[in-house]
Order: C-alpha cells, then sequence, then structure tokens
C-alpha cells in the first residue's frame, strides 16, 4: 500500500508463479517448496481475487483501481476441478464444467439413480443457475469437437489469429528479471551480515535458504517463459494436427466403442470448458472461440429441473443434432460461433 494504492512490489513475480503452479494442477505443498512461501500463505494467495485487480465490500467482490497481477483465465485455471468440500468427481468433464453466470466451477451431484449433475455451487447463494445432466454435457463436447473439425471457415479464422497474436503478453509488476537481481542483492547483504556477526549461523541458513528458492523459481519461470517463446511458433502446425486429428477420425464411432479412460484423454487433450447457461451452452474446444450449443441439441431442457433420462437421447449421436448459424469471425458465415467470442485468449 503506497499512498493509499496497492502497487505490485518484488513478490509480484512469486505471486503470479503461484497462480501458474496451481493452474498446472500442482499441490500447495509442492508449490511452497517451489517458491519458498509457507503453504498457507500460498494456499491464501491463489484464493485472493485481489491478485484479479478486484476489491472486497462486505461479501461481495468489486472492480479496484490497482493492477491485477493476473487475468481471469489464469485464475479460473488455478481453481479448475477444485471445489471446497467437495472431492473432484470421475466424470469427464469433471473441473472443466463452468457456470456461465458467476464463473464458478460447477460441482458434480449424484441423484438416487446414481447420474452425475452438474450444479453451479453458488446457487442459492445469488445464482440462479440451473443444474444441467452430464450427459447432455458430454454430448455438448462432442459437438464442439465435431464443429471444429468440420467448419473450414472457423478454422482459417483461428489460424488466422494464432499468426496474429503469436507474441507473449508482458507480465503485470516487475519482471521476474529484475526481482532476481534485487534478491541477489539481499544474498549479498546477508552474507555480509553473516560476515560481520550480526546475524547466527541458524538465522543466515533460514533466511538464505527462503531466498535461493525465490531465486530458483523465478529462474524457473523465466526458463519456461523462454521455452513458450521458442515454441510458440508452432501453435499453428500443432493446430493444423489437431484440425487433421478430428477430420480423420471417426468421432462418433470412436465415442461410442472408446473406453471411459480413452474418452478421458480426448477431453483433457482438447475440451478446454463446457458453460452453462440457463438458456444455452457454450463449449471452448483447443483454444477456439466458444460454440454456441442449444439445450435441444443435446437433450436438455430449459426448466429448473435437471433432465437425466433426455427422453432416450442416449442411444443418439452428437453427430445427430441439427447444425446452427451463428455469427462469424470472418466475412463468411460460421457456424456455432457465440457472439461474444474473441481470441485473445488463444494457448
Amino acid at each position: 500500500m503506497v499512498n493509499g494504492h496497492l502497487i505490485p512490489n518484488d513478490m509480484a513475480p512469486l505471486v503470479q508463479r503461484i497462480f501458474a503452479l496451481r493452474a498446472a494442477g500442482a499441490s500447495y505443498p509442492v508449490i511452497s517448496s517451489d517458491v519458498g512461501i509457507e503453504y498457507s500463505t500460498a494456499r491464501h494467495i491463489s484464493m485472493n481475487r485481489v491478485y484479479l485487480g478486484e476489491v472486497r465490500l462486505g461479501s461481495d467482490w468489486f472492480k479496484g483501481q490497482h493492477t491485477a497481477l493476473v487475468d481471469e483465465t489464469l485464475f479460473n485455471a488455478a481453481h479448475r476441478g477444485h471445489t471446497t468440500g467437495q472431492r473432484r468427481s470421475k466424470d469427464l468433464l469433471s473441473g472443466r464444467v463452468r457456470c456461465g453466470l458467476c464463473g464458478r466451477v460447477a460441482g458434480v451431484h449424484y441423484n438416487d439413480r446414481n447420474q452425475a449433475i452438474y450444479r453451479c455451487r453458488h446457487r442459492g447463494q445469488g445464482c440462479a443457475q440451473s443444474g444441467r445432466s452430464a450427459n447432455g454435457l458430454h454430448r455438448a463436447a462432442v459437438l464442439g469437437l465435431r464443429v471444429l473439425a468440420s467448419d473450414t471457415d472457423l478454422q482459417a479464422a483461428i489460424r488466422t489469429q494464432l499468426a496474429t497474436h503469436a507474441q507473449l503478453r508482458a507480465p503485470k509488476g516487475p519482471s521476474a528479471a529484475t526481482v532476481i537481481v534485487s534478491l541477489r542483492l539481499k544474498e549479498r547483504k546477508l552474507l555480509d551480515l553473516y560476515y560481520a556477526d550480526k546475524i547466527d549461523q541458524d538465522g543466515f541458513a533460514q533466511e538464505s535458504t527462503r531466498l535461493t528458492t525465490q531465486r530458483l523459481a523465478l529462474q524457473a519461470e523465466i526458463d519456461a517463459v523462454e521455452s513458450a517463446e521458442r515454441t510458440s511458433s508452432q501453435a499453428l502446425s500443432k493446430f493444423d494436427q489437431v484440425s487433421a486429428l478430428l477430420n480423420d477420425l471417426n468421432l462418433d464411432e470412436f465415442w461410442e466403442e472408446a473406453s471411459p479412460a480413452e474418452r478421458r484423454i480426448l477431453i483433457d487433450d482438447l475440451v478446454d470448458s463446457v458453460n452453462i447457461y440457463p438458456d444455452r451452452l457454450t463449449v471452448e474446444v483447443a483454444g477456439a472461440p466458444p460454440f454456441l450449443v442449444t439445450l435441444q441439441e443435446v437433450g436438455l431442457n430449459q426448466g429448473c429441473k435437471p433432465v437425466v433420462s433426455e427422453a432416450g437421447l442416449d442411444s443418439v449421436k452428437a453427430g445427430d443434432f441439427p447444425l446452427l448459424i451463428c455469427c462469424s469471425l470472418t466475412t463468411r458465415p460460421t457456424r456455432r460461433v457465440a457472439p461474444t467470442c474473441d481470441l485473445r485468449h488463444l494457448k
């Protein structure tokens, strides 16, 4: 806090690394060991929406005036699959279904027939989102994969955006390299204090370990960014490989014959998220903009009560549903691209 304003300090790169590690699936003990910050502090940081640029008033969060250290995509990724008080479900889409109204991860609940239903964990506390059958959401994910495989206009738009947005965004706050220099100076000052007998051996060892751990963590972050920069030029060819894979794959036949483990691999590799709204769904596949899916296409309804039997749709393939025409990223019509999409979040 400087003159009444929150200003990013030397901890900013470490905070960003905590979110990045958590988003990659690292546990808090691993994160604590990596960045040299206590377990409880690392966990508190990852839960704090202040780093999103927000401030809290009572129990609500509002847009603040300070600099956000992480964007919403990274913040949400750090919380993907982690619903407080619940274990992660074995369902294929666990951790990838989000409430379109409040942005929270939807938890999986089971009815008396052991059928999975996704519900926003904030429902009844300010969110009016209805529960959605897992089977319907599975069909929506497969439908999204089919659209990406077959829509040449959409593929062309994504290729253009990949080429345009190849450069990585500069991090907010002090750079990792700047903080590393600061940490080296602190290590030198600590050593001078030790040689001058102004700090005991145990205190020196503890502080030296903390500073070294933080410096190495930031160096690892720099190495990771440099590696990403080296591979960013390959993004376009990777997207082409994904498109070719889906084009060559008889997706409906594969889905019918695949084991749960094989289906999970396909979902984990290609489906970023399924977002549920009261009147529609959106599916994000392989970094593409959201695809719009109507509830009727996947056997769901708009009522408050989740449909779990889906009127016999368990035997219907995703490819049997009609296609919806929406707006385009290009000058030609493209199926299913949601009107509010943009491609700035492309991986």
